[in-house]
């Protein structure tokens, strides 16, 4: 094996590595809350500002807005987020930490 094929081996195990090491730690802070990760991380950026609307939230957690709407419901249900019409256009919903 040549030099460039053992370093892009050496990369491949690194990036397997953190790949493992944030599954198991998204798995423990699912254990530890009942949320997916992906209910986190939008709680923590509800936590960092209000969204003005699900394509802002979906633009700040650069994912896509059926995704983003699909996480919001779950939290809604579980009481975690309000939803509410905005005040200046009624077509836009707003999302709350509770």
């Amino acid at each position: 094996m040549g030099a460039h094929a053992l370093q892009a081996a050496g990369v491949l195990t690194g990036i397997r590595r953190l790949e493992r090491g944030l599954r198991l730690a998204a798995r423990t802070a699912e254990r530890a809350t009942a949320l997916s990760a992906a209910q986190l991380f939008v709680l923590e950026k509800l936590a960092e500002a209000e969204a003005s609307s699900i394509a802002d939230l979906a633009a700040r957690t650069h994912t896509d807005r059926s995704s983003v709407s699909a996480v919001i419901e779950r939290l809604a249900s579980a009481g975690l987020v309000r939803r509410s019409a905005a005040f200046q256009d009624r077509r836009r919903t707003e999302i709350r930490i509770t």
